[in-house]
């Protein structure tokens, strides 16, 4: 299990000070969005603690330690999962990631060849139609590390833009940080940039 935090859901609220005098039906779900995102340092160690981990067990060679947050207000559930570069390591990808939560993976280069690790995750915010796309690329020349984030509605990636699109898109970015909006959702991407590197993504509802 990589999943780190507890579920921010209208039970959680209603033994919050700020919502105890109010019916657990009125809260709504940019209540929840709000407090999951005052949350997000909470167990936020936990989360690098176990990449510290993951790390460790692998050891040498390139590979991204990937963690993301969800405070979007609603379960987010995995829909695809790209390898263009690497694989995924001995953890397998969450499929659902609660609201308030933290997940984590690693994923790395492939033995024997010198390619580094590029991927991407796409999930789905439970209920609705909107996608979050976190890609992410660690090359096998240390110290050029790309991410790349956008949020649209389900079947953006990969019906009207391709995977080879997406690819060309992470290589042009050429950057450390990056975010996007739409339609009431912001998602946010950081990485460090050497051999081993974190790839993180905030993906927050309005």
């Amino acid at each position: 299990m990589s999943i780190f935090g507890l579920e921010v859901n209208p039970a959680y609220c209603k033994a919050m000070a700020e919502f105890r005098d109010r019916p657990i039906e009125s809260i709504t779900e940019a209540d929840l969005a709000r407090v999951a995102k005052g949350l997000k340092t909470k167990y936020q160690d936990q989360a690098e603690k176990r990449q510290a981990e993951l790390k460790a067990d692998y050891g040498t060679g390139v590979c991204s330690l990937v963690r993301i947050y969800n405070a979007t207000g609603k379960p987010l559930y995995l829909k695809e999962f790209v390898d263009w570069r690497g694989h995924i390591g001995k953890m397998p990808v969450e499929h659902a990631v609660p609201n308030g939560c933290w997940t984590v993976f690693i994923h790395t280069k492939t033995a024997g060849a010198a390619v580094g690790s590029a991927a991407a995750a796409i999930y789905r915010r439970d209920g609705t139609d909107q996608d979050f796309f976190l890609g992410w690329q660690n090359p096998w020349r240390r110290g050029n590390t790309q991410i790349f984030c956008e949020t649209f509605p389900g079947g953006h990636w990969f019906n009207g833009v391709s995977k080879d699109k997406m690819l060309d898109l992470m290589d042009d970015h050429n950057g450390q940080s990056h975010s996007h909006g739409f339609n009431g959702y912001n998602v946010y991407a950081s990485a460090g940039n050497d051999t081993t590197s974190y790839m993180e993504f905030v993906c927050e509802k309005q």
